[in-house]
């Protein structure tokens, strides 16, 4: 008598239909996460280089009270790139140019720089002015080009919808005060 047997084969693996699914899967999920991640990635570019310009101005204002002289702070765009100089007084900014990002923050073997690493795209407007006197007391100087409550702005150029960070110094006495959008930074 014969007996009927099943034979049951099981296959070990995955198709190249599930693989094709998963991979589907993953690209359209990479898809919709991508362009959030470049505003994340723009977003963090604007907050290093405020960060940065917010720490030199402070240090500036640090040294001119420690050392009990004026120091400058100025800004220029160089090659599309924003640049920062701190200097005394007495000084010049021709040396001691460096890029606004919050790489760095390190000073350099010159005594009167502070080292800041590159920054991209990122766009400095310094409408009102580009240099800041702090005093020997570490207040803004009446002939500081720029003043109380007038922005340093920065924005990503060739962005729809580019974030927007901003700088302004309140008082004369130097308060600093952080903007995150346009309706801040007015």
């Amino acid at each position: 008598m014969k007996k009927n047997k099943f034979v049951h084969q099981f296959e070990q693996g995955t198709s190249l239909i599930e693989i094709l699914v998963a991979v589907m899967i993953i690209g359209i999920m990479a898809a919709l996460a991508l362009p959030n991640w470049f505003n994340y990635v723009n977003e963090q570019r604007l907050n290093q280089a405020n960060e940065a310009t917010e720490t030199l101005l402070r240090t500036a204002q640090n040294r001119a009270k420690q050392e009990a002289q004026a120091f400058n702070v100025e800004f220029r765009m160089s090659n599309n790139i924003p640049q920062a100089s701190m200097y005394r007084n007495n000084g010049s900014a021709t040396d001691c140019w460096t890029y606004l990002n919050s790489i760095g923050n390190q000073r350099s073997t010159r005594d009167n720089c502070l080292n800041l690493a590159e920054a991209n795209r990122i766009t400095l407007s310094t409408s009102y002015g580009n240099r800041i006197t702090f005093t020997d007391t570490g207040s803004i100087a009446p002939t500081s080009q720029l003043q109380p409550n007038e922005n340093l702005s920065f924005t990503l150029t060739g962005i729809p919808n580019t974030p927007y960070r901003c700088i302004r110094i309140k008082t004369l006495l130097g308060a600093i005060d952080k903007g995150k959008d346009s309706t801040e930074c007015q």
